[in-house]
C-alpha cells in the first residue's frame, strides 16, 4: 500500500513541477517587457530592462527569444546528458537483476535442493532480501513474466508462494495502478498468469482503452481472472479486436474449466465482424450443433477471417441433402481455403450422381490441390471412376492423380 501511494505522490509531484515550470516560464516572459514587479514587500528589478527599452518591439522580440534558446539549449544539454548518464547506471542495474533474479529463478523451479523446508527458506529469503526499490520490483516482475513464457511446465503455484514468502505480492498493486503503461501490463501479466484475484473491477476499466498494448492485456487478464466464462463484455467492444486477441480469447476459454455464461448468440450477431469471429471460433471449439445455424449468415459476409471460421463451423457437422445442395451452389464463389472446408464437408456423404457431376468438374477445372482432394474421394469411393481420369491426356490431372496413387501406396 505505501509503494503505491509512493506512486501517486511521484505522479502529483511530477504534475506540480510541470505547472510551476509552466508558471514560471509565463512570469518570465512577463518579467522581461517591464522595468520591475512588486510581489508583496519586494521589489524584483528588470536588470537587463534598460538595455532594450529604447529598441523596437520586434528587435525585442527577437531578443527575447534567442535569450530563451540559449537557455533551453544549455538546459536541454545539461539535462540529457544527466538522463542518459542516469539511464545507463538504470540499465547496469537491471541487467545485474535479471542476470541474477534470473539464475536464482531457474534454480528454485528445477533444483531438487530447495525442495527441502530448510533450503527452501534460502531462496525467499534472498528475494525477500533484494527484491526492493521500483527497479528491482520490476525486473522481478518481468522474470517471471519471461520465465513462464519461455517455459511449457506450469509453475504458478511455485511463483505464487515464493512471492508470498518473500512478501513481494503486496507490491504488485504498484503495478496495476501505476501511471506508467509498460508497469501496468506487467501488473496485469503477472496478475493473470498466478490467478491473483481482487483486481477484476480495475482490470477491466481498460478494455476499452485506446492503447492497443493495455486494452489487448487487460481483455485477456480479465477473461483468465474471470471467475465463469462469460464474454458479453465484448458486445460493447468498439475497437477493432486483432487476430493475436481473437486466438488468445479462444485458447483461455479453450483449455478453461469454468462454467461458460457467454451469450454466443449476441456475439456472432454482433455488428463487430472481429466479435463474432470471436464467438463462432469458439462454438466451432465447443462443437454445439445447436448453434451451427447462427453463423449461417456469416458465411458471405465482407470479413475474410469470419467467414473462414464460419465455413469452418458450417461444414463440420453431418449435412441433410438441403445442406449439401446448398454447399454446392456455394462453391464457386468461395477462396481455396474454404472450398477445401466444403470438400471436407463432401467427404462424410455418399458420391450421388450430383456429387459426382460437381467432383468431375472440380477435377477439370480447380486447382492441383483442390484436384488432388476430389480424385482421393473417387479412389476411396469409386475406384473404377479414378482410373478413368488417370487415362487423360491432361497433364495437371496426370499430376493429381500421380499424388493421390502415390500418397495411397505410402
Amino acid at each position: 500500500m505505501m509503494i503505491y501511494i509512493l506512486s501517486n505522490i511521484r505522479f502529483l509531484l511530477g504534475r506540480v513541477l510541470l505547472i510551476l515550470l509552466l508558471g514560471l516560464i509565463i512570469f518570465l516572459t512577463y518579467f522581461f517587457y517591464v522595468p520591475s514587479v512588486t510581489i508583496g514587500d519586494y521589489l524584483l528589478v528588470n536588470p537587463l530592462y534598460h538595455y532594450f527599452e529604447l529598441l523596437d518591439w520586434w528587435i525585442h522580440i527577437l531578443v527575447y527569444i534567442s535569450i530563451w534558446s540559449f537557455v533551453t539549449a544549455m538546459v536541454f544539454v545539461i539535462a540529457s546528458a544527466y538522463f542518459i548518464y542516469i539511464k545507463e547506471k538504470q540499465q547496469q542495474r537491471e541487467k545485474e537483476y535479471e542476470k541474477d533474479f534470473t539464475t536464482k529463478m531457474i534454480e528454485f523451479l528445477y533444483s531438487d535442493y530447495f525442495d527441502e523446508e530448510n533450503n527452501y527458506k534460502d531462496i525467499y529469503k534472498y528475494f525477500r532480501k533484494n527484491v526492493k526499490g521500483r527497479i528491482a520490483i520490476e525486473v522481478f516482475f518481468r522474470v517471471i513474466v519471461q520465465t513462464q513464457n519461455l517455459i511449457s511446465e506450469d509453475f504458478r503455484y511455485k511463483f505464487t508462494q515464493l512471492m508470498e514468502d518473500a512478501k513481494i505480492t503486496k507490491r504488485l498493486k504498484y503495478f496495476l495502478y501505476s501511471h506508467d503503461i509498460s508497469k501496468k501490463i506487467i501488473g496485469f501479466k503477472i496478475a493473470s498468469y498466478l490467478g491473483i484475484n481482487g483486481y477484476e473491477r480495475h482490470i477491466s476499466k481498460y478494455i476499452t482503452s485506446k492503447n492497443y498494448a493495455l486494452r489487448y492485456e487487460s481483455i485477456v487478464a480479465y477473461v483468465r481472472l474471470s471467475e465463469t466464462n462469460n464474454l458479453d463484455f465484448l458486445l460493447t467492444q468498439k475497437y477493432h479486436l486483432s487476430k493475436l486477441t481473437i486466438n488468445t480469447i479462444y485458447n483461455a476459454i479453450d483449455r478453461s474449466l469454468k462454467v461458460n455464461n457467454t451469450n454466443y448468440q449476441e456475439m456472432i450477431k454482433s455488428p463487430s465482424s472481429r466479435v463474432s469471429v470471436t464467438g463462432s471460433m469458439l462454438v466451432t471449439g465447443s462443437e454445439k450443433r445447436d448453434q451451427r445455424e447462427l453463423v449461417k449468415s456469416a458465411l458471405e459476409d465482407n470479413d475474410e477471417l469470419l467467414r473462414e471460421v464460419a465455413w469452418e463451423l458450417y461444414t463440420r457437422n453431418e449435412q441433410s441433402a438441403v445442406d449439401i445442395e446448398f454447399l454446392l451452389s456455394k462453391y464457386e464463389n468461395e477462396s481455396q481455403e474454404n472450398k477445401m472446408h466444403i470438400m471436407k464437408a463432401l467427404t462424410k456423404v455418399g458420391l450421388s450422381e450430383r456429387i459426382m457431376e460437381f467432383l468431375d468438374t472440380v477435377i477439370k477445372n480447380d486447382s492441383i490441390l483442390l484436384k488432388v482432394y476430389a480424385l482421393r474421394m473417387l479412389f476411396e469411393h469409386n475406384v473404377t471412376q479414378f482410373f478413368k481420369y488417370q487415362e487423360m491426356d491432361d497433364e495437371r490431372i496426370a499430376l493429381a492423380c500421380r499424388e493421390v496413387a502415390d500418397f495411397n501406396i505410402i
